[in-house]
């Protein structure tokens, strides 16, 4: 194919975005993390991975249908009383938390959102703007 052997040479160690296998090491060496990582030239936090996916995935809901039914789930409210502990953490609550890291309220994004380009490069400049700030182990 030739859309593989392209990621191929821009980055040997991944393959659809994960790393491949380590064929010059076993399982027996017991190696850390970090170590696979640094031998890979792997310098993503699968959080931020998350994240962005997170966030791709929000835009593609907000220019769905609305009588789709991701986007009944999402604008949905549950009526009723809950329970006196700390309340759960919505979806909309933590995209509202990804949204803050890219410095806009949640109307503002669903607004950028309906432009599928530039919703697709604000998601990647915030994965790469938390990289350059966040320190690896």
């Amino acid at each position: 194919m030739e859309y593989e052997s392209n990621i191929q040479t821009q980055n040997p160690g991944l393959r659809n975005g994960m790393p491949q296998k380590n064929r010059r090491s076993h399982r027996r060496d017991r190696l850390r993390n970090s170590e696979i990582q640094t031998r890979l030239n792997w310098n993503y936090d699968i959080e931020h991975m998350i994240q962005q996916r997170r966030l791709k995935y929000f835009g593609h809901v907000v220019r769905m249908s609305q009588n789709r039914l991701p986007s009944i789930v999402m604008h949905a409210r549950v009526h009723g009383n809950r329970s006196r502990e700390r309340p759960k953490k919505r979806w909309i609550d933590v995209i509202k938390d990804d949204c803050h890291l890219m410095n806009v309220d949640l109307q503002t994004a669903i607004h950028m959102a309906y432009d599928r380009s530039f919703w697709r490069k604000s998601v990647e400049e915030l994965l790469m703007r938390v990289d350059e700030t966040s320190p690896r182990q």
